[in-house]
């Protein structure tokens, strides 16, 4: 079993090769036009971050964030219904204008059943999507606070796993003669990858209880 001091925190490591600045750069030149010759000149700036490789495998576990897919899916079904209910209404009127009383169009059944469908359409085209605005908002006043009510729950749960796993990422130690990170607690190592780290993390949080008592 390895030292527990044996080689450097992965926390340590990830801090150490990442870089955030700022970048700034000048330039000029001569340009040549059917007027004559100009000199010009400018400057530009922003912001930069760069990160090695391996800070990049030695990213920390994410943390539970609120899903706002999820959340906003109700309202996202909302619109895409009000969207496919007046275009699709509108191609029926396209593709029967294109369709009707042309000889060169063979009359199948596909093309005369929508036909049809677009027929019944015709009425709701314009007021049934309408529809869609009372019924976003009605969600965004009535249920919107019950979605994001949940969502805090899920969060509040899911903070005590989240410490966990910060607790056990920060003690991880990485080995670059072996390329490897282990554990200091259990003895527990694996590849310096970042998909290898998360599956040890995940392990270790199932062993915790085991772990808390085989402290020195």
């Amino acid at each position: 079993m390895r030292k527990q001091t044996e080689g450097v925190p992965i926390a340590a490591i990830r801090v150490a090769e990442i870089t955030n600045g700022e970048w700034r750069g000048t330039g000029g030149g001569i340009g040549f036009g059917a007027g004559g010759i100009g000199l010009f000149g400018g400057g530009a700036g922003g912001t930069m971050h760069q990160e090695t490789e391996r800070a990049k495998e030695f990213k920390p576990p994410k943390k539970a964030t609120r899903d706002w897919f999820r959340m906003m899916l109700p309202l996202i079904v909302i619109g895409l219904f009000a969207f496919i209910i007046g275009d699709q209404s509108r191609f029926g009127k396209i593709l029967v204008g294109m369709t009707e009383g042309d000889p060169a169009v063979p009359a199948t059944e596909f093309a005369t059943n929508l036909g049809r469908f677009a027929s019944e359409l015709f009425n709701i085209e314009w007021y049934l999507p309408l529809l869609a605005i009372p019924a976003a908002v009605y969600w965004l006043l009535f249920q919107l606070p019950k979605r994001l009510e949940e969502e805090d729950k899920r969060l509040a749960k899911a903070q005590p796993g989240d410490a966990t796993r910060e607790a056990i990422y920060q003690r991880l130690r990485y080995v670059e003669a072996d390329n490897v990170v282990f554990d200091p607690i259990s003895g527990r190592e694996v590849s310096a990858t970042n998909e290898a780290i998360m599956e040890l993390i995940n392990v270790l949080i199932g062993e915790q209880p085991q772990l808390e008592g085989a402290k020195p």
